[in-house]
């Protein structure tokens, strides 16, 4: 029983042979859908053609790279110096947010897959290979730990659930859009991300808003001064009951596939995959049929 095994023996993971890293499909996913790029994007693509706000142009970056340093440092817990964004892509900082480009011709060359490199070389990755119980690997537990610990580094501190444990009995809401958006690109879409109305909802609901405020403002103009305090405040009134309703909605439905109900479920469907993120696990480590307590 897994639950007596976490309890009686501490899992360890065997050594690897070459230190874990993210790959270059798994980084590139994750930048795809945080920049909306187009499956035409590819690792040979010049960085200085890339938008990182939308789709491509034919421009050079700008503050775009400021944002995307930070952007990058925190996504994928990236730690480099000043002078080594500088050596590799060759621009002058100003300051982390503030970036002009500086095209050299003695420069190296800026492409796509020079940037996955690069995170990758300098990524704390979360590991989901598999996790040895007294000597017997075993992919889903393995699976499982990852996910534990990246719940663990998105909330600061460890956290403790079994495998047997509701997602959802753990995490709601926006946090978890968060996870589940860490979880779908470290797995290169194989989790299957939330429905767009879900994702979407605060979005939606924030231009439904706008419009409504903006015509409420606009009524202004015809009505006296009693009734124009009215108007803001109902205006005012519409706004919190929107962000509420939102927050509500978000926090009590359920958006994450019907199979997927556990943590033992989603780690099952990882380690069983055959994703990056697991693409070293060997036949032997999915034999372990320790029940999930």
């Amino acid at each position: 029983m897994l639950g007596r095994l976490m309890t009686s023996t501490t899992p360890t993971r065997p050594t690897l042979k070459h230190p874990y890293r993210y790959t270059r499909d798994q980084i590139l996913c994750g930048l795809k859908a945080d920049f909306g790029w187009s499956d035409e994007v590819d690792e040979s693509i010049e960085l200085p053609t890339l938008d990182f706000e939308g789709d491509l142009e034919d421009e050079l970056w700008d503050e775009d790279v400021g944002c995307l340093i930070t952007h990058v440092e925190e996504k994928f817990g990236v730690s480099r110096s000043v002078a080594e964004w500088r050596k590799v892509f060759g621009f002058e900082l100003v300051t982390r947010r503030d970036i002009t480009y500086m095209a050299r011709d003695d420069s190296p060359s800026r492409t796509l897959g020079t940037l996955l490199d690069f995170i990758a070389e300098g990524a704390s990755p979360v590991i989901f290979q598999p996790t040895a119980f007294a000597g017997r690997p075993c992919a889903i537990a393995g699976a499982f730990m990852g996910l534990r610990d990246l719940l663990s580094r998105q909330r600061g501190c460890h956290q403790s659930f079994g495998p047997s444990t509701p997602i959802l009995d753990v995490v709601r809401g926006g946090e978890l859009e968060r996870f589940w958006n860490q979880v779908h690109w470290m797995t290169q879409k194989t989790i299957p991300a939330t429905p767009w109305y879900w994702s979407e909802a605060p979005r939606l609901c924030g231009g439904l808003v706008s419009l409504v405020v903006c015509s409420i403002f606009a009524g202004q103009y015809f009505a006296d001064s009693a009734s124009a305090i009215h108007l803001a405040a109902a205006a005012v009134s519409l706004i919190a009951v929107v962000i509420a309703t939102t927050s509500l909605f978000r926090y009590f439905t359920n958006p994450l596939p019907s199979n997927l109900v556990t943590f033992r479920d989603l780690a099952t469907v990882i380690a069983e995959s055959g994703c990056d993120a697991v693409a070293d696990v060997d036949s032997g480590s999915m034999e372990c049929k320790i029940r999930f307590d």
